[in-house]
């Protein structure tokens, strides 16, 4: 799990980006204090960026939002974050604490790291889907 922050959803377009690039996840959270209202991801900056005339630097998140999330809970076994990744067609998933709260994000990239070994712990020291570093 990479830990992330929450985008306000008057971030611009490229906030988004660059928040992106820093955390180096393929999707970030976007909402107003606690509550999420969706996320942005490259392909929604790329189709967004591609358009005539239209200026990311201006652009607000909230035009491009997701509002279909898939996510796991921080404490999950790879099997299970495997499986909602599959069954929501996505790579990457929104980590949730037992609140509900957002925590980060884990992608397909991180589970095989993880599974092959060479990964190198994240900001937490959690190396696995389920947070045990293994």
């Amino acid at each position: 799990m990479r830990p992330v922050g929450m985008l306000p959803t008057d971030a611009t377009v490229s906030d988004a980006a660059d928040a992106m690039a820093r955390d180096d996840v393929d999707l970030i959270p976007v909402g107003d204090g606690e509550q999420l209202s969706g996320v942005v991801t490259p392909r929604d900056i790329a189709l967004t960026a591609g358009r005539e005339n239209y200026n990311v630097s201006e652009a607000s998140v909230d035009d491009i939002l997701g509002r279909v999330m898939a996510f796991c809970y921080e404490g999950a076994c790879i099997e299970s974050v495997l499986k909602s990744m599959s069954a929501s067609g996505s790579i990457s998933l929104l980590v949730r604490n037992t609140t509900g709260q957002v925590v980060g994000v884990i992608s397909m990239a991180d589970i095989l790291a993880a599974v092959d070994g060479s990964h190198a712990p994240s900001q937490d020291g959690a190396g696995a889907a389920d947070g045990s570093g293994k």
